[in-house]
């Protein structure tokens, strides 16, 4: 499975999710973006029907961002990391049809054992 992660700037907590993920699934499988530049030009090439995203909103504008290039997106599985729980940013988030959304706060160990499911599920069909 193919897995991009797009976060802008660098958390020690996210930084962490990286890392575990690489754990996962091998860093050959594995991207990070730090720009929405960086990200787009990356989605106009080829990815796997497997391929999940995992977009890290820290900020109402980082949320914004991914937004505009929504259309993008939508050939993959997406799991979603937004900069809280505000009803606003839930209903943006909504928008971009993720297969789990959490917060930057809460426990993204949780991101991870969704990737797992994700990971057996695309290995059992």
């Amino acid at each position: 499975m193919q897995v991009i992660i797009f976060y802008p700037g660098i958390n020690g907590s996210i930084a962490e999710l990286g890392h575990l993920i690489a754990e996962l699934i091998g860093v050959s499988n594995l991207e990070i973006f730090q720009t929405i530049t960086q990200f787009t030009r990356r989605l106009r090439q080829p990815v796997k029907n497997s391929a999940v995203a995992i977009l890290v909103a820290a900020t109402k504008k980082d949320l914004a961002d991914i937004l505009t290039i929504h259309a993008w997106l939508e050939r993959l599985k997406i799991i979603l990391v937004l900069p809280d729980y505000e009803t606003e940013n839930i209903s943006q988030g909504h928008k971009l049809r993720p297969r789990f959304l959490t917060a930057i706060g809460e426990n993204l160990q949780e991101v991870v054992e969704v990737l797992k499911k994700m990971l057996a599920y695309s290995h059992s069909t």
